[in-house]
């Protein structure tokens, strides 16, 4: 087990704990993050699109210290907490971005970015969504038989929209055909 800086040691979470992850909220956290990475290319205003990069950064933090085992807190979920075959994709391409995360996404910090280059750019956002996306698809294949069925892929949106937003160079006034028809088939809670 990890120990904690504070010297509490790390546990791995239950089963219940691991079930509601898989089928709450993993789907929930990679289903937000897809979202507003969306509407970063479709954003109306500049506040629109700072709330959406907000919670982007604020998911994508989530889910990268998910999928690369970061997790050091006590009460951290991993991926390895959930299958011992999986490793996650080298972050060697990212790393710069992720290094930003931290003090973009709800965190109160003398180190706020200033300037352009320290800033995380749409360019940069659609680079650590396909990295999520490809660590995603990697931790959920290396499930065993068992367990696979419980993610939620239902609550877990489209990576359509990812591939159609950072595929183009829209403007902050572009439409959005992305989430036109964006639904959580067999229901889901977006009240959270």
């Amino acid at each position: 087990m990890a120990k904690h800086k504070k010297g509490k040691r790390r546990t791995a979470p239950g089963a219940d704990v691991k079930e509601q992850w898989l089928a709450d909220h993993g789907p929930y956290e990679f289903c937000m993050m897809r979202y507003c990475f969306s509407r970063l290319y479709s954003a109306s205003d500049q506040l629109d699109y700072n709330a959406h990069f907000e919670c982007f950064a604020s998911k994508a933090r989530v889910l990268v210290d998910f999928l690369d085992n970061r997790g050091k807190q006590s009460n951290d979920i991993r991926a390895v907490d959930f299958t011992s075959s999986y490793s996650p994709p080298s972050t060697e391409p990212v790393k710069n971005i992720i290094n930003k995360l931290s003090p973009h996404a709800a965190h109160a910090s003398t180190q706020r970015p200033k300037t352009t280059d320290e800033k995380i750019s749409r360019e940069d956002s659609a680079k650590l969504a396909e990295w999520i996306e490809q660590a995603m698809e990697k931790f959920l294949t290396s499930l065993d038989p068992e367990t696979r069925p419980l993610w939620a892929d239902n609550k877990a949106g489209s990576r359509s929209f990812i591939l159609s937003a950072g595929s183009s160079s829209p403007t902050a006034s572009s439409a959005d055909p992305i989430f036109s028809s964006f639904s959580l088939s067999g229901g889901g809670d977006l009240n959270r």
